[in-house]
């Protein structure tokens, strides 16, 4: 059954009739059911993913349609006065009054994609007044809602922070995601903070496994134990002989910290994704000057022989890119110019400088001057498995006359009372002007500088 001309939030009534099949409209009529449309709903409803301790929990659902989510604790006693949409989007004081937990234990008009398994970490829930509190009884209230903002629904999941136990993290881990440092087939570096002076053990856990106890996980192949002093950031690096992972395959990565009595009473910290895709990047794009409408040239190196794809995109198309990576950037789908100014399945050799131009880029409702656009370049290796996506943020500037190649600066040892030196490069053959004056005076306009100093010629 559907309810034609639906509307949002609207009220309807539904009524249900049977008779016997004479047809003499001598049946029953049910009593009326009332039901409100609500703008969105939760394809999969709020749940909170173990471990719970005092500092944070992880909170996994999925949305109907595409949307957003409002994530916030309260008081199990106290659920039944945040069941108001107002009070859940923080637009109301009570809103303020019944949260639990610092401003990273809740979520604000979080965007949502329909269907897509979303894991979201809230933390610092030990934070001011409103703490949490061990051994205590709260819920965790979910509202989402349409992108239309038309009234949506509200979900509840009850839970309770465990008794005490022997050390906690202060702060989220995070796995270090730096180029030198970053995830490798061996293993993971893991950052992390101890309340306490104990022991912790970062491990790297296939997700599709379960977990039955803290045992079988420190005892896993990839992870490693390293005393800790409580207070002061610390770092582990998972790479024990035997890790191997797998690329393209899902990984959980877990902290364990207790004291130094080994008794399995210590705290497991939120899951923290990982998955090592096909390929990445050794070096960023990096887009090279100068930015043209009918132009646009970039360089970057990727770790592993593979293929590239490359397009500009609206500022504003952004997003739905990075939503559905392989397959937007295989199509090149909302490419901007004409058929130079994106690049398809071309190849890539591992650790070698890849410069490309990006031609006839002003062509077909192309690249206009002023207008925000943003750079994807996309590297996968050979297997076609999913791959890295990089984005680069740019506007195409007025048209000049020249430009700098690189960033100018001051020659070391060269300022004085009496002037300085300074060194730069130029993208073409010109002249150049330098001028001094104090950082509380404004620079009127080029004319200005133009006119204070006189042209300066490379020597």
């Amino acid at each position: 059954m559907c309810i034609r001309d639906r509307q949002l939030s609207a009220s309807y009534n539904i009524y249900a009739y049977v008779e016997d099949s004479r047809g003499l409209n001598d049946g029953s009529l049910s009593a009326p059911m009332n039901v409100i449309v609500m703008s969105n709903n939760f394809m999969v409803s709020p749940t909170i993913r173990a471990p719970v301790n005092p500092e944070s929990l992880t909170v996994q659902f999925s949305a109907q349609s595409s949307g957003f989510v409002w994530l916030m604790i309260v008081n199990r006693n106290d659920a039944y006065l945040a069941y108001n949409s107002s009070a859940l989007k923080s637009e109301h004081l009570l809103g303020a009054t019944l949260r639990r937990g610092g401003k990273m234990c809740r979520r604000e008009k979080l965007a949502v994609v329909a269907g897509v398994a979303m894991r979201e970490t809230l933390y610092n829930c030990n934070e001011g007044s409103n703490f949490l509190a061990v051994g205590a009884k709260y819920t965790l209230m979910a509202y989402i809602e349409d992108a239309s903002g038309a009234e949506g629904t509200i979900m509840e999941h009850n839970f309770t922070v465990p008794e005490m136990l022997s050390n906690y993290l202060d702060g989220l881990p995070s796995i270090d995601t730096t180029y030198a440092n970053r995830a490798t087939t061996s293993g993971a570096q893991v950052h992390l903070t101890p309340l306490r002076d104990g022991v912790a053990t970062a491990v790297v856990h296939l997700r599709s496994d379960p977990i039955t106890s803290v045992a079988a996980l420190k005892s896993e192949v990839c992870a490693t134990s390293a005393s800790m002093t409580g207070g002061v950031a610390s770092v582990i690096t998972i790479a024990s002989n035997g890790c191997t992972l797998v690329r393209n395959t899902q990984y959980d990565v877990y902290v364990y910290i207790e004291d130094g009595n080994d008794e399995s009473d210590g705290t497991v910290s939120a899951p923290m994704e990982l998955m090592l895709l096909s390929n990445e990047f050794s070096v960023d794009p990096t887009i090279r000057a100068p930015i043209l409408p009918d132009t646009v040239s970039f360089v970057f190196t990727a770790s592993r022989n593979g293929k590239m794809w490359a397009m500009i995109v609206d500022r504003a198309s952004a997003a739905s890119v990075k939503l559905s990576t392989m397959s937007a950037m295989r199509s090149l789908s909302g490419a901007k110019g004409g058929s130079l100014c994106s690049f398809g399945s071309a190849g890539v050799v591992a650790n070698e400088v890849t410069t490309i131009v990006l031609f006839d880029c002003d062509g077909s409702s192309g690249l206009r001057i002023g207008s925000p656009y943003t750079l994807f370049v996309y590297v996968e290796d050979l297997s076609g498995a999913l791959g890295t996506l990089k984005s680069l943020s740019f506007v195409v500037p007025e048209i000049v006359s020249n430009y700098f190649d690189g960033t100018p600066s001051v020659v070391a040892g060269t300022l004085t009372t009496s002037g300085v030196s300074l060194t730069m490069r130029s993208l073409f053959d010109g002249v150049a002007w330098l001028v001094v004056q104090r950082s509380s005076v404004g620079l009127e306009s080029i004319l200005s500088l133009i006119h204070i100093s006189e042209p300066t010629r490379p020597y």
